[in-house]
């Protein structure tokens, strides 16, 4: 059966493809490794950053095992991506070169019995999560924690200040309310100044903090004046994002794949 032009352009519409797709021939997908790219991926950066009980030089097995030693339940999902794909010369080619992307999540809750304080127990939650490629290569991790849902009798600040100075230091940079830090590493750990920390490939670290306010008037301390509240964490979000990796297993990746499909097909077809 022949089938038309316009009939063609119909079939596109209905699937989403375009005019020049529909024409060309679609050619074996070419499979690379990295290492035959020439692909070198940045250094691991030191043991001294990361998140909570993630850090970098983790392979995507040792973070499920730290993360689940206490019986939760870790979740992971994993996906191989990488590549290139274009026409040229009336061929639809593509380079890929796939690199496994996990994403590991785990959920813990845990109950408190608030002492003394005259009041029913009530939960805390907190989630971890992290982006690992090649099995090896942290780029993101966060941990987000909400203390005592019921009562907001949450943390001292004093403890999670310190905790926050003991895994980071000092931001460069004096935050304006105390509650929202920002850090920027280079690979070697070395606190630099903020500013462009993802242009120029740096190691990102945000903390962000709510106090808690009372839960009868959902007010902060300063509006209740209640003592109760004084100087206690009821939210507590950290996240660390690794710049260098995000590049080089986007941008940097891709690159190298366009690279070898110029080698192998020539220039794409202009569109």
């Amino acid at each position: 059966m022949k089938i038309s032009h316009i009939t063609v352009l119909t079939l596109c519409a209905l699937t989403g493809c375009s005019d020049e797709s529909a024409k060309a021939q679609e050619a074996e997908t070419q499979t690379f490794y990295t290492s035959d790219l020439g692909f070198r991926p940045p250094k691991t950066a030191p043991k001294t950053l990361g998140v909570h009980a993630v850090h970098p030089g983790m392979t995507t097995g040792d973070i499920e095992k730290v993360l689940g030693k206490n019986g939760s339940k870790v979740a992971i999902s994993s996906e191989k991506t990488g590549g290139f794909s274009g026409v040229a010369k009336g061929v639809r080619h593509t380079v890929s070169v796939p690199v496994q992307k996990d994403v590991i999540v785990v959920h813990d809750t845990g109950t408190n019995s608030h002492s003394g304080e005259g009041v029913s127990a009530d939960t805390n939650t907190q989630e971890i999560s992290a982006v690992v490629w090649d099995t090896n290569f942290l780029e993101r991790a966060e941990f987000k924690v909400n203390w005592s849902d019921k009562h907001h009798l949450g943390m001292p600040i004093g403890v999670v200040a310190q905790r926050i100075n003991d895994d980071y230091g000092q931001p460069l940079v004096a935050p304006s309310d105390g509650l929202n830090l920002t850090y920027c590493f280079d690979e070697t750990g070395k606190q630099v100044m903020p500013g462009n920390c993802g242009g120029n490939n740096g190691i990102l670290v945000k903390v962000s903090a709510r106090q808690c306010v009372d839960p009868k008037t959902a007010t902060s301390l300063t509006e209740s004046g209640s003592p109760r509240y004084a100087g206690l964490i009821c939210e507590l979000t950290v996240s660390y994002t690794d710049h260098r990796i995000t590049d080089a297993f986007g941008s940097k990746l891709n690159q190298l794949a366009y690279q070898k499909f110029v080698e192998l097909h020539g220039e794409p077809d202009p569109r």
